[in-house]
């Protein structure tokens, strides 16, 4: 497989963004409108991956900002038109009781008094967050209706592409949180299927060349 700008050409890459830039862990981000962010940890599970026809099979992805060795999907076909996941996990992995791999518990992604896998982690500070030292902190789970938060999204090439990689655009959706009434969700329910909805907006298909 020949290598291009770090990655091959049977890789996509998962990259957050940060008014278009790469996102680092810990480091303070300014908006024009004098609110600041800085990410201490970042972790979601992608499923179900499917490349234009190709789907995988019972395989569940843990993203980890921290973890560099997590940032790459793998697919066999040469050219892509269109790349669809699960954000998330699905409701048969919820109730199979404890995992391992990325399903590990030690990720700090299952709620054992929950019975169920946290899909979207977020914690960091915000200036705009009224709780102590202006921490905010985001585990959207849940997998009963009706306020489950997995979410399909569905990302289409302009024309097919040998290099793509996914692009979650941070700052657009903390944007659109109100820090002032909600620092904090921790607990499945109408909040946290909420943000999963404004998450969906958030991915992108950016482009290698």
């Amino acid at each position: 497989m020949n290598i291009l700008n770090g990655f091959t050409q049977n890789q996509v890459k998962i990259v957050p963004l940060f008014e278009g830039k790469p996102l680092n862990l810990n480091t303070t981000y300014w908006t024009v409108d004098s609110t600041n962010y800085s990410i201490s940890t970042l972790r979601f599970y992608i499923s179900h991956v499917k490349v234009n026809d190709s789907a995988e099979q019972n395989k569940v992805h843990l993203f980890d900002l921290e973890d560099s060795t997590t940032h790459v999907l793998s697919y066999s076909k040469s050219e892509i038109r269109s790349v669809e996941f699960l954000l998330g996990t699905d409701s048969l992995t919820n109730v199979s009781g404890i995992l391992d791999g990325p399903l590990d518990p030690i990720f700090g992604m299952y709620w054992s008094w929950n019975s169920g896998y946290i899909n979207f982690k977020i914690e960091g500070k915000s200036n705009f967050s009224p709780l102590p030292d202006n921490s905010f902190e985001y585990h959207i789970g849940g997998y009963l209706p009706p306020h489950t938060t997995s979410r399909y999204i569905k990302l289409n090439v302009d024309h097919n592409r040998r290099l793509v990689r996914i692009e979650l655009n941070l700052d657009a959706w903390l944007k659109g949180i109100e820090f002032s009434k909600n620092p904090s969700v921790m607990i499945p329910g109408p909040q946290a299927a909420q943000l999963a909805d404004q998450l969906v907006s958030a991915f992108k298909l950016g482009y290698e060349e």
